[in-house]
């Protein structure tokens, strides 16, 4: 039965990627746009922390470092959706949400 859903699901793309493309045509439209080329902004060298080595040299617990890092761009995400997601964190990115957090705000003049 799988094999059959998979089977209507490659087919129902391969009729979409067709009809874009005739539509495509019979309204004059081209992409422009190139395909994006991928550039390792991260050097792989990069010390990346685990959530459980920030709980440990913050004093807070897993969780919440994983809330505050969850959403955080740069953060390395391996795995699955919720729990069993893993996060590792570049170094820079612990720098710059470590600044982010200790941050003294300046009271706004009388």
């Amino acid at each position: 039965m799988k094999a059959k859903v998979r089977v209507n699901a490659m087919r129902d793309a391969v009729a979409l990627s067709k009809d874009q493309e005739r539509m495509r045509r019979r309204h004059d439209v081209t992409i422009k746009r190139s395909p994006p080329v991928y550039e390792p902004s991260i050097p792989a060298e990069e010390k990346y922390y685990s959530v459980a080595e920030i709980a440990k040299l913050w004093g807070l617990s897993t969780d919440t470092v994983r809330r505050i890092f969850a959403k955080t761009p740069g953060v390395l995400k391996i795995g699955n959706k919720g729990r069993y997601v893993t996060l590792r964190i570049p170094a820079r990115v612990l720098q710059r949400q470590t600044v982010k957090l200790s941050a003294c705000r300046k009271e706004a003049p009388k």
